[in-house]
């Protein structure tokens, strides 16, 4: 709060100036707590950003779900590819894809494809949507300007009627209409209309006013085409295709079948498929969501979709194999059968697979399945025996070590650079007038001067970076397998601990030895085989043991950066000590707090800085008080002298 007070009247002194020179001098020590605080909040904001980079090492090279780059697998160090040829004609073969893992051995294979694994399905025998129809007898045909829409294939062209003298005119004239709107003509049939079918080859679908097999859709539009429909005797919308959006209850007479619901209020289809639980559908089920349901289902474990193409409805298992059938049991309703003419002869088992591979016969009831660690997905037969030749991908596994070496250098590089920068004392956090006294780009200047140096010789980092040094410089598994056996090893001691590569060696020993380059950095723990935080420190011995380089380092970076707690109730030693932004440690780490009682020492200071200034003014308010006193009673002996002498 600001106050205006009127000083300096008696004495004449510059009561606002003594003050504040007095209060500059008592703000020492809360100037002092500000630059304190502001430097940890920079120090944080410093251990915040070292945090965010071995954050971004770990997810990009030590993520189950980044397999592509992911360090702590062997995948990443044993990439294995391999040709396909057709042992007759010499040709690459593309029946069939290979997959390999790290456990896979570098050899050649060979396959014969006999047979590709089906699953079993049921399919409907005929169409069973009942065909567009005029209902009744055209005896009208006065239908002069009168128009209608024929939808064919999502094409849409409209028809102009004229009055004609008989039924061969009417058919006459819509058959030169609609051929030149769709190139197919109409047929009279005992007083209704009939459309032909589409000219083969045209690539569209039948459609029918009568009694064929096709798709003719005539929407509302207007009143002119609602009379034109009225007086061919055509209901609006009706189309030889189902409509997998209506409901049931309003298709129960599109299909040639008449679809019957039964159960409760005799208004539900109900059926199992497979001894799933019983589905159960209602009139106001559309036909769409009754499918998805069944898709859905996972004892059901079939397909079941509507083909508008073929007007035909399929259920096909999602198991493929000799021994996955498909059993309906329709309790309810009569769905299942005339409605969608899927009957027992519509059945058909599924297949096992069946193929030679390298000389021995096999049966799989899958078209993808692995043998001997090497995985086959089956595309096609063939009628030759395809070679499969593999081998080591040595530049890709090179560039994948090269790359996840080069992160890891930039890492050691950012940690050595903060914790080897001088400290200048000289460049403290800017008071309020000193940065009212400067102008913005000295400002910026002075505080990135003032912000160096500030994790210089931390002891965190510095043991971190030495861990990771101890962890690629011992032997792996307690044998002698180490990291200059193939050419990667630590440079010159300025580096301290980054790593350098020799091409040719580790090249070689890729190509060589590929299950010695994926132990080394990727071997797994087999007492241990997952990072805890729970583990004691025997356990962690253990287990830093007998793993890999990557997993060490990936260890080592989640000890401090972890947000996950230990059996101490601590998170990482990064977390525990600047918190990270998003987790619970951005409020609660032991920076933030110290910064916290800084603000509270500083509350306290403003509080008795305010009342000491307060007491000051008061001093020099009493001072003025008093020499105005002392100026009226001075005045008053004067006046009293100077008049006691002229009177005499």
């Amino acid at each position: 709060m600001s106050t205006n007070r009127i000083t300096g009247l008696a004495t004449g002194m510059d009561t606002e100036t003594l003050v504040k020179g007095l209060m500059d001098a008592a703000k020492t020590p809360m100037i002092k707590l500000k630059q304190k605080r502001q430097l940890d909040v920079w120090r944080m904001e410093a251990y915040r950003e070292m945090t965010s980079k071995m954050t971004a090492l770990k997810s990009e090279y030590m993520n189950v779900l980044n397999q592509s780059t992911n360090m702590t697998s062997k995948s990443s160090y044993k990439v294995i590819s391999s040709t396909r040829m057709d042992k007759i004609t010499g040709l690459t073969s593309n029946a069939v894809d290979i997959t390999t893992n790290a456990e896979t051995s570098v050899a050649n294979h060979t396959i014969k494809i006999d047979r590709l694994a089906t699953a079993a399905s049921a399919e409907s025998t005929a169409g069973v949507t009942k065909d567009v129809q005029s209902s009744a007898v055209i005896l009208d045909l006065n239908l002069s300007g009168k128009e209608f829409k024929i939808n064919l294939d999502g094409i849409q062209k409209t028809i102009t009627l004229n009055n004609y003298a008989d039924m061969d005119a009417l058919i006459l004239d819509m058959n030169d209409k609609i051929k030149t709107a769709f190139g197919t003509g109409i047929d009279d049939v005992n007083g209704k209309i009939q459309v032909a079918e589409t000219s083969v080859g045209s690539g569209m679908l039948k459609f029918t006013v009568g009694n064929g097999a096709s798709v003719m859709v005539a929407q509302t539009a207007d009143v002119i085409e609602n009379d034109a429909l009225a007086g061919l005797k055509l209901t609006a919308g009706d189309s030889n295709r189902l409509n997998a959006s209506a409901k049931l209850g309003d298709l129960k007479t599109r299909f040639n079948t008449e679809l019957t619901f039964g159960g409760v209020g005799l208004d539900e289809l109900r059926f199992s498929i497979n001894g799933s639980e019983e589905f159960v559908f209602d009139i106001d089920t559309t036909l769409s969501e009754m499918m998805s349901e069944v898709n859905a289902n996972i004892k059901a474990n079939v397909i079941m979709k509507y083909d508008e193409v073929n007007d035909k409805f399929t259920i096909e298992s999602k198991t493929k194999g000799a021994g996955a059938n498909i059993i309906i049991n329709q309790t309810a309703g009569g769905f299942f059968g005339a409605v969608s003419n899927i009957a027992a002869a519509s059945y058909s088992n599924g297949l096992d697979a069946k193929v030679t591979i390298d000389g021995q016969e096999i049966l799989r009831n899958s078209n993808e399945f692995t043998v001997n660690n090497v995985g086959y997905k089956l595309k096609a037969t063939t009628a030759n025996t395809i070679d499969i030749n593999m081998n080591i991908d040595t530049q890709k596994v090179y560039d994948n070590i090269k790359t996840f070496i080069t992160k890891y250098n930039e890492l050691i590089d950012n940690i050595n650079l903060k914790t080897s920068e001088k400290y200048d004392r000289n460049y403290q956090p800017l008071t309020d007038d000193e940065r009212e006294a400067m102008s913005d780009d000295d400002i910026v200047t002075w505080e990135k001067k003032a912000k160096t140096g500030l994790l210089k010789n931390d002891n965190i980092l510095q043991s971190m970076v030495y861990k990771m040094r101890t962890a690629i410089s011992e032997a792996v598994g307690g044998g002698t397998g180490l990291l200059a056996s193939i050419g990667i090893s630590t440079s010159g001691y300025e580096d301290k601990g980054k790593l350098v590569i020799d091409e040719i060696k580790l090249k070689a020993a890729i190509e060589g030895s590929p299950d010695k380059v994926a132990d080394l950095f990727a071997k797994k723990s087999t007492t241990h085989p997952v990072y805890k935080r729970t583990l004691t420190l025997d356990e962690r011995k253990i287990r830093y043991e007998e793993e890999g380089i990557a997993n060490r380092l990936y260890d080592i970076l989640e000890d401090n950066i972890s947000t996950y707690r230990d059996a101490n109730g601590k998170k990482g030693f990064l977390v525990e000590k600047a918190g990270i932004v998003g987790d619970a440690s951005e409020a609660t780490n032991f920076l933030t707090n110290q910064i916290i009682d800084y603000e509270l020492d500083i509350a306290d200071w403003e509080d008795r800085l305010a009342d000491k200034e307060d007491g000051y003014y008061a001093k020099y308010a009493a001072l003025e008080v008093a020499i105005q006193k002392m100026n009226t009673q001075s005045s008053y002996i004067s006046n009293m002298l100077g008049g006691s002498s002229s009177g005499s």
